[in-house]
């Protein structure tokens, strides 16, 4: 046991702070950061700003590194169900175009009814599938931004 006899404590108060941050709402299993610090008391309200400053900047860096990832699987997945829209577009066209050859109808293929419904459908989820890459890609840029990676390192 140390002798500390003499010794005098110097209590300073202080302000507790504690933050709990998720890190991906999307997920079903919540991955909590805690984040705990403490100031003087006496501090001026500059620094203690200056402070959660630092403290936000890091979690929202955490947060983009926790859900770059699995945004860059997403858009492989569906980088692969744009290239299948754009084939099942194509298969879409070809298929009546084939149908009206071998109906011996004179003229232009012209698609009516539900062909005109079902490649109305295929080009709509062509293009939902395009807009969501082309998202999913902006979001990529803004997380490897706050996260400070370039697109060169994770291509």
């Amino acid at each position: 046991m140390a002798n500390n006899e003499g010794r005098q404590a110097i209590v300073t108060p202080v302000i507790a702070y504690s933050f709990s941050f998720n890190l991906d709402q999307t997920r079903e299993n919540m991955n909590n950061v805690v984040v705990q610090f403490h100031v003087p008391v006496d501090e001026s309200v500059d620094n203690i700003n200056g402070i959660l400053d630092k403290v936000v900047s890091t979690i929202e860096r955490q947060k983009a590194s926790y859900i770059l990832d699995t945004l860059r699987k997403d858009v492989e997945l569906n980088e692969r169900a744009l290239k299948q829209a754009s084939l099942d577009l194509d298969a879409v066209h070809n298929e009546y175009q084939q149908q009206h050859i071998a109906s011996g109808k004179k003229g232009s293929y012209k698609p009516t009814g539900i062909q005109a419904t079902k490649i109305s459908t295929a080009k709509n989820n062509f293009e939902h599938m395009k807009n969501q890459i082309s998202r999913q890609r902006i979001m990529i840029a803004q997380l490897e931004e706050k996260r400070g990676v370039t697109s060169a390192n994770h291509s």
